[in-house]
Order: C-alpha cells, then sequence, then structure tokens
C-alpha cells in the first residue's frame, strides 16, 4: 500500500503531500467531502482534492515567517482590530444598540458572517496563487481515505466559546460590547478556517484516523 507523507505548505488550504515512489502533490483540503467531519458525524470515507507538482519543487514547503514579517503581521492587527472597534463603538451608540435588541443581534450575526467571508477570502486567494503558477495540464487527482469509527467533536469547542461571548455580549454594556464582538469574530474565524480551509489531514493521518484508499486521476 502507498504511504504518504503529508506536511504544511505555505499556502493556507494546502498541504504537500510525498507518497512511497516519489511523487510530489498540492492538496487542497478545503476540498474535502463530506465536511462534517469533526462535527461528531461518522464517515466511511472521506475525498481530497490533489494535483501533481514537480518532486524537486519547494515553493510550497513551509517556512518560517522572518521576525520583520511577524511585527509586521502583529502592528497590522493592533490597527484592524482599533478600526473596527472604533467603527462598532460609533455605531453602538449612534443606533443605541442597547435598548435596539434585534439590532445588537444582527451585529454579532454580522461579526460570523464578517469571519466566513474573511475565510473564504483567504481560501479563493490560495486557490488563485496555485491555479497561476501550476500548469493548466498538471494532473489532478482524488485522494480517498477510509475513515476509523471515531467520532470527533473538535469544532465544538470554538461553537462553545462563540454561545459564552454571546452570553456576554447580550449582558454588557456599550463599553465593552464592541471588544466582545471583535473577540467573537476572531475565534469564529479560527472556526472557520479549521473547518473549511485547514482541515489537519497531516496529523489525522499521521495519528491513524484516516488510511489511504486510492489516489484516483480525474479525466
Amino acid at each position: 500500500m502507498t504511504e504518504l507523507m503529508i506536511q504544511n505548505s505555505n499556502l493556507i488550504c494546502y498541504k504537500v503531500v510525498t507518497d512511497s515512489t516519489g511523487k510530489k502533490y498540492l492538496m487542497d483540503v478545503s476540498t474535502v467531502t463530506p465536511s462534517y467531519y469533526g462535527f461528531g458525524i461518522l464517515t466511511n470515507q472521506v475525498r481530497i482534492e490533489m494535483v501533481e507538482i514537480d518532486k524537486n519543487n519547494q515553493n510550497y514547503d513551509q517556512k518560517s515567517l522572518q521576525p520583520g514579517r511577524i511585527e509586521g503581521i502583529t502592528a497590522a492587527s493592533q490597527l484592524f482590530t482599533k478600526v473596527i472597534l472604533d467603527f462598532l463603538s460609533g455605531f453602538v451608540q449612534q443606533n443605541n444598540v442597547q435598548q435596539e435588541m434585534i439590532l445588537k443581534l444582527a451585529m454579532y450575526i454580522f461579526s460570523f458572517v464578517f469571519a466566513y467571508l474573511g475565510t473564504k477570502l483567504v481560501i479563493n486567494y490560495s486557490r488563485k496563487k496555485v491555479s497561476n503558477e501550476i500548469p493548466r495540464q498538471a494532473t489532478k487527482y482524488i485522494a480517498v481515505f477510509n475513515a476509523v469509527k471515531k467520532r470527533q467533536f473538535g469544532y465544538y469547542f470554538f461553537i462553545a466559546l462563540n454561545a459564552l461571548l454571546f452570553y456576554f455580549y447580550m449582558k454588557s454594556s456599550l463599553d465593552v460590547s464592541g471588544s466582545i464582538l471583535i473577540l467573537n469574530s476572531m475565534v469564529a474565524l479560527v472556526l472557520f478556517l479549521s473547518w473549511l480551509a485547514m482541515f489537519p489531514m497531516d496529523t489525522l493521518y499521521k495519528n491513524k484516523y484516516f488510511t489511504l484508499e486510492s489516489i484516483e486521476e480525474i479525466a
């Protein structure tokens, strides 16, 4: 049976896969089907799309962030958080959200929409980058994995955090409601990224939750 080495890449929704024959692939984990694995629902198999790349191609190997880039990302995140927080605070004050529970609920739901759209933007960026760099004639595959009969509930941790934040948000004062919305957006973003863009096939395969059934070429 073909054994795989699955590693993280420098693109958020891709893994670098090398099989025992030396072939190298990019695995798009955002294409995993069914997508409900991690919500406690059993499945017999999962299918994930891959594209073959040159075995000497190291363009997608994960590289550690340089200190300057880390500082830049941190500063950008702090600036973005401040801008959003100021906007939400002004919006709350203008519309008296504390007395308008429907509007307050709508703002909470928007934090999920914001996180979802952010996740889709990241996925589309990664796919477009790969599409522009990989030749159109590159061979595409479907990797089929058999799943062990064990339920996984990992995503419910983030859902529980969102529920807890919702409780405090609805009871919060005007001064802290904007901060809770920001925090909820961050938790929701981690949830959507983990679910839709960063399926941990490398860890699950290494720990024998999945075994490779086949790699099928897409005609």
